[in-house]
């Protein structure tokens, strides 16, 4: 049984690892749309973690230079909790490369965790506009919507998200337990 298990998470590894490979010879944007499609297949949490990973690196890596290393920079403040630190980082990010929409994202975080919720929705709605395939976005828009007790919104979003990541490492009980609260049920 444990030889079989392991034979399976070998074959579903290996191909991703593939589908990885593929990936790395394209374009970013074919690179990504190629991920995208690997993380709707992926057949477990794992494989998908791993996916998921590295299309939050390429979309990381998709500005400029300089916006990059500030985005960089915005993150490090924000596992900090120097979320002030890390708008300034990510405003200058935005002012270099008006198109990073990674960068619009993680300002987002940093503005919803800084009482900002109507930047923080301004700024989803950004990097959706500059790339509508950054689904993990939704994320933050369901925790907003969440944290105002929206479960309706709360589920709409993060079923966008489960839409692009449906194996993802909790994204099904995630939806299950907003389903239960949209419904009014108690958890």
């Amino acid at each position: 049984m444990r030889g079989r298990f392991l034979i399976a998470v070998a074959v579903a590894l290996g191909l991703a690892g593939a589908a990885l490979a593929r990936a790395q010879d394209a374009a970013p944007a074919a690179r990504i749309a190629a991920l995208l499609q690997a993380l709707r297949a992926a057949p477990d949490e794992s494989v998908a973690g791993v996916i998921e990973q590295r299309l939050r690196l390429l979309w990381a890596e998709a500005g400029s230079p300089a916006a990059v290393l500030l985005q960089a920079r915005g993150m490090r403040d924000l596992v900090n909790h120097a979320d002030r630190d890390a708008m300034r980082a990510f405003d200058a990010a935005l002012v270099i490369d008006p198109a990073y929409a990674a960068g619009y994202a993680d300002r987002a975080v940093a503005r919803w965790r800084s009482g900002d919720v109507g930047g923080a929705i301004g700024d989803i709605e950004a990097a959706l506009q500059h790339d509508p395939r950054l689904f993990v976005v939704f994320d933050t828009l369901s925790r907003i919507a969440e944290s105002r007790g929206d479960w309706a919104a709360a589920l709409l979003a993060w079923r966008r998200y489960a839409a692009a990541d449906p194996r993802g490492l909790g994204v099904q009980a995630r939806l299950r337990r907003l389903e239960s609260k949209a419904r009014g049920e108690k958890s």
